[in-house]
């Protein structure tokens, strides 16, 4: 102190200054030796200024009577008691080991800001306990779980679709919820709130996600346009789908092609042909007339109901009607109207009318055992017949058939059959079924049907088969009824 009598009394402020921090520096390096630097935290556990051996206690202490509630969304709660998974402190010195290794003579960082956060093991537990008392936790209970549900596109009418929001549900992820609840443990926090620790699974994808508005503007691109149909030019009855035919029109819309529309992978809208194809051979089974009961005028001037079954009528073409459907949907054109493609035809200019037989046709009465031609409205020819045996189920089948081609000097039944029987003129009408000339039989016409039938065929006398060949062509209908 004698050299500081000779200093001006600043300088000897400043150097007493330096010698003061020193010592505080130095006193605190000290205490630092043997403490935990200020900042310190060890499995979030605050250590600042406290010795290993207060914090091993205070771990210890905790682990005693250790008890985790963990809370949970719509207000379920589970909890765990440490006695139950065996926890136990780990006493390996880890906690003295790392006291140790901070540098103490950096202690005066920890009052400006700087951090020590350390992650040690404190603790041990049997984990497959622990494994077996999550499994029976509330949350992973079926009958709490509401699994989570991505927004996506609804459609809501006039070819304009609505986004549905997500739904966040409660399902548990157990491999995250396992983490957080080691971490608590780890730290001795006696709260684990499982949706701040983000234990849930989330929506893949929420409302006001790109992906999801693109979505919804692809999805109404494609409903955006019409198809019409005109049937005009046919006789048309639907039963299933009569509200869609106006004018003798039918057009589908975003009302009914939303159900074409599949998402794949919660973001791709993809039109399903399946499911086109489904819609379709529904409204062809009511629009066509193939295969279906009609309404007929007989020769004797009553009208009669012909009973379904027969090949005869219009049939619309699935696969021609898919592509077109789903051409339109992928440009979101609007068709012009049009016919639709069809594989089978029938008589046109009949719509509003009776039936699509129209007036030139085959008819076969088999309770009169006759056959009746008309040709443009007028009956240029009849005769008597022999129908299929009834008696042996060879019954020739009620219904309306069409003439699928004729030809000359045909062989029926042959190998595989218990018959064979050449005919002169063969008009195939319905299946095996045909009209033929039969120069077997001398007697045609009464009841000879019912015992003495034939296999199905309508049995004719050879010059009337050689004039209904004459007049009739492939495409003509054949009415069949009792």
């Amino acid at each position: 102190m004698e050299k500081l009598k000779g200093l001006s009394k600043p300088k000897k402020a400043a150097i007493l200054i330096v010698i003061g921090l020193l010592i505080v520096y130095f006193a605190g390096a000290y205490y630092y030796s043997s403490h935990f630097l200020k900042g310190t935290t060890i499995n979030g556990i605050d250590c600042s200024n406290k010795t290993a051996a207060s914090i091993e206690e205070h771990i210890k202490n905790n682990i005693a009577s250790y008890e985790l509630t963990l809370t949970e969304r719509k207000d379920l709660e589970d909890h765990l008691s440490g006695a139950d998974f065996d926890l136990s402190y780990l006493n390996d010195g880890a906690i003295s080991k790392y006291q140790q290794s901070q540098n103490a003579f950096t202690w005066p960082a920890g009052y400006f800001g700087q951090t020590y956060e350390k992650d040690i093991e404190t603790v041990s537990y049997n984990e497959k306990k622990l494994d077996a008392l999550i499994k029976k936790f509330n949350c992973f209970q079926k009958k709490n779980i509401e699994k989570p549900v991505s927004a996506y596109p609804k459609y809501a009418g006039n070819n304009k679709y609505e986004i549905v929001a997500e739904v966040d549900g409660n399902q548990v992820s157990r491999t995250k919820l396992k983490e957080a609840v080691a971490l608590s443990i780890a730290a001795g926090d006696e709260k684990l709130d499982i949706d701040k620790a983000g234990c849930y699974v989330e929506p893949d994808y929420r409302k006001d996600d790109k992906e999801i508005v693109q979505l919804k503007e692809d999805m109404e691109k494609m409903v955006s346009g019409s198809i019409t149909w005109d049937f005009s030019n046919r006789y048309i009855n639907l039963s299933t789908y009569k509200d869609l035919l106006k004018d003798n029109k039918v057009t589908i819309n975003g009302d009914i092609t939303n159900e074409f529309i599949k998402i794949r992978n919660h973001t791709e809208a993809v039109i399903s042909g399946n499911r086109i194809e489904d819609w379709l051979v529904n409204f062809a089974t009511d629009s066509n007339t193939i295969y279906r009961s009609r309404q007929f005028i007989s020769h004797g001037g009553s009208q009669i109901t012909v009973p379904s079954g027969g090949p005869y009528g219009w049939r619309m073409n699935i696969d021609k009607e898919k592509s077109a459907i789903k051409k339109m949907m992928q440009n979101g054109t609007t068709a012009d109207s049009r016919t639709p493609h069809y594989t089978q035809t029938a008589v046109e200019g009949t719509n509003g009318e009776l039936n699509d037989i129209g007036d030139s046709y085959v008819e076969v009465n088999i309770s009169s055992q006759t056959v009746y031609v008309y040709k443009n409205g007028k009956n240029v020819f009849s005769t008597p017949c022999v129908t299929g045996n009834t008696s042996l189920g060879y019954g020739t089948h009620a219904g309306a058939g069409v003439i699928q081609y004729k030809t000359r000097d045909k062989v029926l039944g042959g190998p595989g059959y218990d018959y064979a029987s050449p005919v002169r003129y063969w008009m195939p009408f319905n299946g095996g079924e045909g009209l033929h000339d039969a120069d077997w039989r001398n007697t045609f016409g009464g009841t000879i049907y019912k015992t003495g039938g034939s296999h199905g065929c309508v049995n004719l006398p050879i010059p009337a088969a050689a004039t209904i060949y004459n007049i009739i062509d492939a495409g003509w209908p054949v009415i069949v009824h009792y």
